[in-house]
């Protein structure tokens, strides 16, 4: 068993996703994931509303590609690096 911890935006969805392929392969496992959604709502005060997109807009964090996986994932780790440092 390993020791990842996943970081999405709205990983409740993300996560259903790789449930059911865990649950396709008939794999196991436990998967923990942090959620930079949850985290922001809690955290950032003063976006309309709380998409990855408007959130990297109001951190002035720019994503070149969005919706493109790797730029996604640089943006959500940006976000929750954002949020640990208070720096929002």
């Amino acid at each position: 068993e390993g020791k990842v911890i996943v970081c999405a935006h709205n990983a409740k969805f993300d996560m259903s996703f790789l449930k059911e392929t865990f649950d396709r392969l008939q794999l196991t496992g436990k998967i923990c994931y942090v959620d930079t959604l949850q985290l922001s709502r809690k955290y950032i005060h003063g976006p309309y509303n709380y998409k990855q997109g408007t959130i990297a807009h109001y951190l002035h964090i720019k994503n070149e590609n969005a919706h493109r996986a790797y730029d996604d994932a640089y943006v959500c780790g940006q976000i929750l690096n954002h949020i640990v440092k208070g720096s929002f």
